[in-house]
């Protein structure tokens, strides 16, 4: 058996089998398919999106201030906490959804 540096070449591809067989659990092909899906209709669009403005004879610069629309979302991770905290915009009374009321009084 050859060595890698100080590993043998059979304890290396049982590292590797192992490192692959946890990508192969269910809930993780479960997450991997659901991340694939959110993110998939929204590449479409743009990509269709400025196929068919390039096609229609728009010029470069309006493809790109499209393109800008998307940028919010890239920055999603930066604004979603913030978005997180306030409370949801319904004309029901304070609490009404999304919090637990107290039943003792």
């Amino acid at each position: 058996m050859k060595e890698l540096s100080g590993i043998t070449e059979e304890r290396a591809a049982t590292n590797w089998h192992r490192s692959v067989t946890a990508y192969t659990d269910r809930r993780v092909l479960q997450v991997l398919a659901l991340g694939f899906a959110s993110g998939l209709p929204l590449l479409l669009t743009y990509s269709t999106l400025s196929a068919w403005l390039a096609t229609a004879g728009v010029r470069r610069a309006t493809i790109g201030a499209f393109a800008l629309v998307g940028t919010p979302y890239a920055f999603k991770f930066l604004w979603s906490p913030l978005i997180d905290r306030l409370p949801p915009p319904l004309p029901l009374g304070g609490g009404a959804v999304g919090e637990s009321r107290s039943r003792s009084s």
